[in-house]
């Protein structure tokens, strides 16, 4: 089993700290298109809409299904559904996105 306890000096803080997380209204398969902007669900891209919930990259983490808590980063110019918890922030999204994969 995975050690996820933190490393020496870190402390733990709650999530609201650094980011915004929200979900936004889901489109149903039936009412993709098939030109627009890229739609993330849980499991990351399915497919073109219209609208745009988020205009820069945006870190979000699956919260439907088996793979429930994984992390994805959107393209600019992405709606990102509610099967996934956008995390609305200003913060470095590549470091925060590699650093799960990181073993520390």
């Amino acid at each position: 089993m995975r050690d996820f306890s933190l490393p020496n000096g870190w402390v733990n803080v709650p999530i609201t700290l650094f980011f915004n997380p929200k979900q936004y209204k889901t489109i149903s398969l039936e009412n993709l298109l098939p030109t627009g902007f890229t739609v993330y669900g849980a499991n990351g891209k399915i497919g073109k809409y219209n609208e745009f919930t988020h205009e820069f990259p945006t870190l979000m983490i699956t919260c439907r299904g088996a793979t429930c808590g994984n992390i994805h980063l959107s393209e600019p110019f992405s709606y990102i559904n509610g099967n996934a918890m956008a995390l609305d922030s200003s913060i470095d999204k590549e470091f925060l996105n590699s650093a799960h994969d990181r073993n520390y």
